[in-house]
């Protein structure tokens, strides 16, 4: 067991194996990618649009914990 480990020609046969691994994964982890950015991105968008919501809701109160007079 131990002389196939050791021949050159399995262990080139091995990398080429890792090789074409690398490149079938290649492009699916890139495009993983690229939807997590646009995730990403749609999500920091809303959540910029709630800070501007509630932070236009919040400029009008005057502190708000003052009783009326």
């Amino acid at each position: 067991m131990a002389k196939v480990y050791l021949d050159p020609k399995w262990a080139r046969q091995q990398l080429e194996l890792y090789g074409f691994q690398d490149r079938v994964l290649e492009p699916f982890f890139k495009e993983l990618e690229k939807e997590m950015a646009e995730l990403s991105m749609k999500r920091q968008y809303r959540a910029k649009q709630l800070w501007e919501f509630f932070g236009a809701a919040d400029t009008g109160t005057g502190g708000g914990l003052e009783p009326a007079a």
